[in-house]
């Protein structure tokens, strides 16, 4: 086997893939002809050179190309392009449980192409090339490999276009899959276009809105001196996190707060944005919210960001335990804010994911 993946995925935008025209209906995939295969001493003028021809090769035969390695420790400058699905997935390791409803498209395939630059004649020289794939190669959906896939510029203006006209998802990304020729020949997959609607709805609350959240809070803090909010902004001046509670939250947790549930599993669907309710339990068995914060984005320094808002308004009084579900990122941001908290996971998601654990094991029961 040829060194291990790296994983790097190359998003080509070849227009001799999909023709980037004004009667997109009209294109068909693939349009390629049969790219002769590379041979030993084929020369080319760059890496990249290489790296393109092994693409529209890769394209007519109908496997993804990911790149591994660049200059070796001696200093010499070579780079092997391998199959996709070459390599093992991230998931795999003895420490690793994987998850059984992902599908696993790292299958150990050793075809490769490897190039290494030849000084003396400017030129990069393919030294290695191996074309045995161990899977099922399909050309007729080679443009929905993820190297080959590209959601181009007038599909993301149309999206955001309707999107922001308030044309439901579904209809959107229809309707934007037509104006291509449909989801066999535009270019990008579903996916790809709820993936960049929801980038789109994250990363930019509209002024407006922000302004009238910030409204909002000013009103409440009229209303009552001890409501508690904090904002953080992004480096472009935009919403990026905010926590906020009342007085009335701050003496529940004065008397309730020994046991704690901080779960950001909630979505506002309008902007897809998660909200964070920090919440507890009240002596008549009644849940009762100690704050709130929503956020742009999930990672270790969001939440460290809504901890220390959180612990600041509540005078600095940590909890006794901490309940979350499962995040790698939350784990850490609790063990470096709070870290004479125990810190548990909340046993309905515990149980909810115990199924993809054990899949169907006669011993389940």
């Amino acid at each position: 086997m040829v060194g291990d993946d790296s994983g790097e995925e190359f998003e080509e935008s070849s227009d001799e893939l999909v023709e980037e025209s004004s009667d997109v209906k009209q294109v068909e995939q693939p349009l390629l002809p049969v790219v002769p295969a590379p041979y030993i001493g084929m020369e080319f003028p760059t890496s990249e050179a290489g790296h393109i021809y092994y693409l529209r090769y890769a394209f007519s035969r109908g496997f993804g190309v990911t790149k591994n390695g660049g200059s070796s420790k001696d200093g010499r400058q070579r780079v092997i392009y391998l199959c996709s699905r070459g390599g093992k997935s991230r998931s795999v390791s003895k420490k690793a449980i994987p998850d059984k409803n992902k599908l696993v498209t790292k299958i150990y395939c050793e075809a490769h192409i490897y190039l290494k630059l030849d000084q003396s004649r400017n030129s990069w020289v393919v030294i290695g090339f191996d074309d045995v794939h161990n899977h099922i190669l399909d050309p007729n959906h080679s443009h929905r490999i993820k190297c080959f896939r590209e959601l181009r510029d007038w599909a993301k203006k149309q999206l955001e276009l309707n999107d922001n006209s308030g044309v439901p998802i579904n209809a959107n990304i229809n309707a934007v899959s037509e104006m291509g020729g449909g989801p066999n020949h535009c270019g990008y997959s579903e996916r790809d276009a709820r993936n960049y609607i929801a980038k789109l709805r994250r990363g930019s609350m509209k002024q407006g809105d922000a302004e009238a959240l910030m409204q909002f809070f000013r009103e409440a803090k009229h209303r009552d001196p001890k409501f508690f909010y904090s904002v953080k902004f992004d480096a472009a001046n935009r919403l990026d996190i905010v926590f906020w509670a009342d007085s009335t939250s701050q003496t529940w947790y004065e008397y309730f707060g020994d046991v704690v549930t901080f779960d950001a599993t909630y979505i506002v669907n309008r902007f897809d944005l998660p909200v964070a309710p920090i919440v507890g339990v009240n002596h008549h068995g009644q849940t009762i919210i100690f704050g709130c914060a929503m956020m742009t984005h999930e990672d270790t320094d969001t939440y460290k960001w809504i901890i220390r808002s959180w612990l600041e308004c509540m005078g600095g009084k940590a909890p006794k335990t901490i309940i979350t579900y499962q995040s790698a990122a939350m784990k850490k941001a609790i063990a470096e804010t709070l870290p004479d908290t125990h810190h548990r996971h909340c046993i309905w998601h515990i149980l909810d994911k115990l199924g993809n654990r054990i899949g169907n094991n006669e011993d389940a029961e």
